[in-house]
């Protein structure tokens, strides 16, 4: 089985497959590869694998490109959720420093507790999700603000 989890529908939609297993596409230095290929202004670069980082990358650009509002559904996987707002967070944060690891911990801290209330036991996950979530991060000029 291959561990390619992520597929694009069109050039705004993306689908994860859950695995059920450990897949090593989601980890930290991945997201930097993907935050750098997003900063990097330099033409005829070779195209990054569709992935959760792209398309929060590709919704964080386009609101700081355009100044319009941008919005990011998703169903299924929480774990998808969490690494789409940790990019927005990631990139929000030009020079991480207090504000930036401020965010980093308490948005991701407060979506567990939130989690914690509709929660159940699966075959495939001891820790399912069984409610629906709203997430709003709101962004200034210059960085996430909550």
């Amino acid at each position: 089985m291959s561990d390619t989890i992520y597929t694009n529908i069109g050039s705004s939609a993306l689908v994860a497959v859950n695995p059920h297993k450990y897949v090593a596409s989601n980890v930290d230095s991945l997201l930097q590869k993907y935050a750098a290929y997003y900063r990097d202004t330099t033409e005829n670069k070779t195209p990054l694998p569709p992935h959760i980082f792209q398309l929060a990358n590709n919704a964080y650009y386009h609101m700081r490109c355009t100044i319009q509002d941008q919005s990011l559904i998703m169903s299924g996987k929480s774990e998808t959720q969490r690494l789409a707002i940790k990019t927005l967070l990631e990139l929000s944060v030009s020079n991480p420093g207090k504000k930036g690891s401020k965010l980093a911990t308490q948005v991701p801290a407060a979506e567990f507790v939130i989690e914690s209330f509709g929660n159940a036991r699966t075959l495939f996950n001891p820790n399912a999700s069984r409610f629906g979530k709203y997430t709003e991060l709101q962004f200034t000029d210059q960085v996430c603000v909550g």
